[in-house]
């Protein structure tokens, strides 16, 4: 038997529409990974590192690319290493040979976080 809203209690009523709303917020920010401007982008990727949701790692794995630009690379993986996500890292492993320092430094950020066994630091490309 399935109550209907009206035998609902205040704080049930509350608790559904805030699972409504964390639903619709989800799906805005994902969405949001695909904006034509860079500060929604950014603004997306880090409010999506900062749920703790996993099911953001793919989206976010996905928007991430060669060509992005640094500054949102830089937060979409510090994202990725919020999230804990294993899945992240062969991903991350070869932005550590970015030319761009703030490429390279979300890389080693977000693997750091993740502490993943092929991060060895015998296996670290030199500085640069």
């Amino acid at each position: 038997m399935t109550m209907n809203s009206e035998s609902r209690t205040p704080m049930e009523r509350l608790e559904k529409e805030r699972e409504r709303r964390q639903k619709e917020n989800f799906e805005i920010l994902i969405a949001q990974l695909d904006h034509h401007h860079i500060t929604y982008r950014v603004k997306a990727a880090e409010s999506l590192g900062n749920t703790g949701d996993g099911r953001a790692v793919p989206h976010l794995i996905g928007s991430i690319s060669p060509g992005g630009e640094p500054e949102y690379l830089y937060v979409a993986m510090i994202s990725l290493g919020k999230l804990g996500s294993a899945e992240a890292v062969p991903v991350l492993i070869p932005y550590l040979e970015s030319d761009d320092k703030w490429v390279r430094l979300g890389a080693v950020k977000a693997l750091g976080m993740l502490r993943d066994g092929q991060c060895h630091p015998a296996h670290a490309p030199p500085f640069k």
